[in-house]
């Protein structure tokens, strides 16, 4: 066991009594996660992308880390590239794209949930459940991918990059008193805040992993930072056979009223939108749309909505999935 685990703090001891005996090792590895998140994120991109540049904080952070912990990350970044090799089958950490409503639905909840999320909505064989309570605790908090990105390359938003948010007992509390720079927030203010995510520009990103039981944060995802964004892009293009983040299942629809302006063709994370001259008017991309939602808030004449799309996968709407639970 990592010699820094204390199981007489309470928030420590919670984390721990929610595996088994025989997923210890996985307490371990969201120990790890959960308290160090910005120093993990940065070890698993220098190991698997050796080549990018990441900051100077984070090279600090990694170069004063005790090699206990940085073998912990080293053993979990070998893991994290095996379950990722082998596709959906076999990875483990995983993420849907939602929209703002469905965002706001989790960080509003006045009801417990606890379900697996069918495949036709997230479709990984691993860690696909969600399990909060009624009004769960909520952590905002300094975001690993920004922090491990050269500080003038971070045009997103300043330090300390608080957008990554974290849903639900016990992890929640856990890193907001031991984690990185993260602190407790309300549902209010959770909801203020993905509200400005939006606007921005951010899509919303609903993470799950193993070793933390299933789902556990949103994540505020933009361009010029965030690796998920350009896997998603590399799928895309072709250049990559598989990413472990999936569409929210919309997509979106350009009114007859679109006047051609071309915003919503540049803040599209997943050049998912064309301007057709010709006819002065913007064009969905079928194949690449995302149903990430951001053109809807970036439209200045609000002329463009969102629709289910089954061939696109199921939409992650808490309120339908736990009715069909409960059918």
């Amino acid at each position: 066991m990592l010699k820094d685990i204390d199981l007489n703090d309470p928030t420590t001891k919670a984390l721990y009594d929610t595996y088994p005996e025989d997923r210890k090792d996985e307490f371990e590895d969201a120990y790890a996660y959960l308290k160090h998140v910005s120093l993990g994120i940065g070890t698993i991109k220098s190991l698997v992308m050796p080549d990018v540049p990441m900051s100077d904080r984070i090279k600090k952070s990694i170069k004063d880390a005790s090699p206990e912990l940085i073998d912990k990350f080293t053993q979990y970044t070998d893991k994290y590239k095996k379950g990722f090799a082998g596709g959906r089958e076999t990875s483990f950490y995983n993420a849907k794209i939602i929209d703002l409503k469905e965002a706001i639905k989790f960080v509003t909840l006045d009801v417990d949930v606890d379900l697996e999320v069918p495949t036709t909505v997230i479709p990984f064989k691993l860690a696909r459940e969600i399990v909060l309570d009624d009004n769960p605790t909520i952590a905002i908090g300094k975001c690993g991918c920004r922090n491990a990105m050269p500080e003038d390359e971070v045009k997103c938003m300043p330090y300390p990059y608080e957008a990554c948010m974290f849903i639900g007992d016990p992890a929640a509390s856990f890193i907001a008193e031991h984690g990185d720079m993260f602190r407790k927030i309300d549902s209010e203010e959770a909801v203020r805040i993905l509200e400005d995510f939006h606007e921005r520009g951010f899509t919303h990103q609903a993470y799950f992993k193993t070793d933390c039981n299933g789902f556990y944060a949103i994540c505020n995802c933009c361009s010029c930072c965030c690796p998920s964004v350009n896997r998603i892009n590399m799928v895309l293009d072709g250049a990559m056979p598989f990413t472990n983040v999936v569409g929210s299942g919309l997509v979106a629809v350009i009114g007859d009223e679109c006047i051609g302006c071309g915003e919503c063709v540049e803040q599209c994370k997943y050049h998912a939108i064309n301007l057709n001259e010709d006819e002065d008017r913007s064009e969905i991309i079928f194949e690449r749309c995302m149903g990430c939602g951001v053109c809807v808030a970036q439209c200045p004449t609000e002329v463009i909505t969102m629709r289910a799309e089954p061939s696109k996968g199921g939409v992650l709407d808490l309120d339908e999935l736990r009715k069909t639970a409960h059918a």
